[in-house]
């Protein structure tokens, strides 16, 4: 039936442009075969145009009907085109043609919207298969890349290659003495694809446009590229004229989705390290309390994620002026002070090479009373940014299972919090631990504090109202690695004023 055609192909998971396309162009070559059938004219209808309601001239033939099909005939004939039989049917035929082919419009300018600012892809590397079975090992671990809009596959390859190239053994004791593999490559003639290039020139790759797939996904999905999966006998390596590297990859991949690299078997004995791929060798912050390491207070912590800094070739962001992918400087301001501050500390290490998340249990020193953030916030005015602590979440464990607690004052008290368990009358030194991951701060001056050291309105004390406060995720460790984000990242940081430049 129609749905059945229709369907799948407005469906972008499961069918590409160039497919609708395709379909498109057969629906008008029927509609034309249609119109020279004898009986595609109503003559009991005016012929003002060419195309009307059951209406449609010959445009002169004068051709015999017994020399031409009937509607019926012709439909029966096709085997995508039914039921066409009157021209009242083939007028509606063009009707649905044309709005088929609006759709399709609408599908790319929405798409070419929605990559405006390019995609992120996942890269696994896997050794090649054979047709009836799909490999489930990996050649190390996955790969998360940024890319433009205009990308195309083969520049894909490129890009594949550089940030391959430690893990490449090719081109690694070329040089001579005392000159580097920099001045070795550059002897090449200009133009000429580096011998990583051409390594990932001779890879296959599939693609799956699921969003977020799992890591251990057995499904090979859809062809990228000139090269074949299943052709394994294959070794013509993909040429950038090839139709197919033309392609655009957020076009085929869109966003979140995955390319996988094929590696035929040889090719990846010969030509990939693997040891070399997954080694780990990023420092983790150190614990306070050894080797007389400085304390990190929140104070350098805040200090820290206002300062400016350049995003890593890992997290490049698009320009659209440049059109192209830049290390782009990124800086965060404390605007105003807020009657309400929750500070969130980064307690989780993440690697970029490895995607891997470790715990930071790093002592972070914060006072809870006499916070100033004065050096900090940008709109002094006549409001004093003098906070005080009232409340504190605390972590336990770490990413596979964990346990939260939680401090907070009661009537000027510190209490503790934990599951059914309320315990009175803590001791500030046990407030400020390692476990901290979420401080409140209530600003000292605002009229919501009363005179009896609790929060509330109305006099209700020990009770925290919820107005309007801010939120600063900061790194924990008073370092670069947990607190760099991409830009493309959707994270709400409420009256802080970001700036790319």
């Amino acid at each position: 039936s129609s749905q059945q055609i229709i369907y799948p192909l407005m469906n972008p998971a499961r069918a590409s442009h160039e497919e609708r396309l395709n379909f498109a162009s057969k629906l008008d070559k029927f509609v034309d075969l249609c119109k020279s059938c004898f009986d595609a004219v109503n003559h009991d209808k005016p012929e003002d145009d060419d195309i009307q309601f059951g209406s449609f001239r010959t445009n002169g033939r004068e051709d015999s009907d017994d020399e031409r099909m009937s509607l019926a005939e012709r439909s029966e004939m096709s085997s995508s085109f039914k039921n066409v039989n009157r021209p009242e049917d083939l007028a509606n035929l063009v009707i649905c043609a044309h709005m088929f082919r609006k759709a399709v419009g609408d599908m790319e300018k929405a798409k070419a919207a929605e990559f405006a600012d390019g995609a992120t892809i996942q890269v696994v590397l896997k050794p090649a298969s054979s047709a009836s079975s799909i490999s489930e090992r990996k050649l190390g671990g996955p790969l998360l890349l940024r890319v433009s809009p205009s990308l195309t596959v083969h520049g894909f390859r490129r890009i594949l290659a550089a940030r391959l190239s430690r893990a490449l053994k090719v081109g690694r004791n070329t040089s001579a003495p005392g000159q580097n593999r920099d001045d070795a490559s550059a002897v090449r003639p200009a133009g000429a694809p580096t011998p990583g290039e051409m390594v990932l020139s001779r890879i296959p790759m599939t693609y799956t446009r699921n969003r977020y797939p799992s890591y251990s996904s057995a499904s090979r999905g859809r062809q990228i590229g000139s090269l074949d999966v299943t052709e394994s006998a294959r070794r013509v390596p993909a040429h950038p004229d090839d139709t197919e590297e033309k392609e655009t990859v957020c076009r085929s991949v869109g966003n979140q989705g995955t390319v996988n690299l094929h590696w035929p078997r040889e090719l990846a004995s010969s030509h990939f390290d693997e040891h070399e791929w997954d080694r780990y060798e990023e420092a983790l912050p150190k614990r306070n309390g050894a080797g007389g390491d400085k304390t990190v207070t929140v104070q350098d912590c805040i200090d820290k994620f206002c300062s400016k800094e350049q995003l890593d070739e890992s997290e490049m962001w698009y320009c659209n002026r440049c059109r192209d992918h830049v290390r782009a400087w990124k800086q965060f301001h404390l605007y105003r002070a807020p009657p309400f501050l929750v500070i969130h500390l980064k307690r989780f290490s993440y690697s970029s090479s490895t995607h891997y998340r470790t715990k930071i249990d790093t002592l972070v020193d914060f006072p809870l009373e006499g916070l100033d953030l004065t050096e900090f916030v940008m709109c002094k005015k006549s409001v004093s940014p003098i906070y005080d602590c009232y409340a504190v979440s605390n972590h336990y464990g770490g990413l596979g299972g964990g346990h939260y607690t939680a401090y907070a004052k009661n009537n000027g008290a510190w209490c503790s919090f934990d599951d059914s368990s309320v315990n009175e009358n803590v001791s500030d030194k046990d407030v400020v631990s390692n476990a901290a991951y979420v401080l409140y701060y209530k600003r000292r001056d605002d009229p919501i504090v009363d005179s009896g050291g609790g929060w509330g309105v109305n006099g209700t004390k020990g009770t925290v109202t919820a107005p309007e406060h801010d939120e600063m995720d900061i790194d924990s460790t008073g370092a670069d690695s947990g607190r760099t984000n991409s830009p493309m990242e959707s994270e709400t940081i409420d009256n802080f004023a970001g700036t790319f430049c």
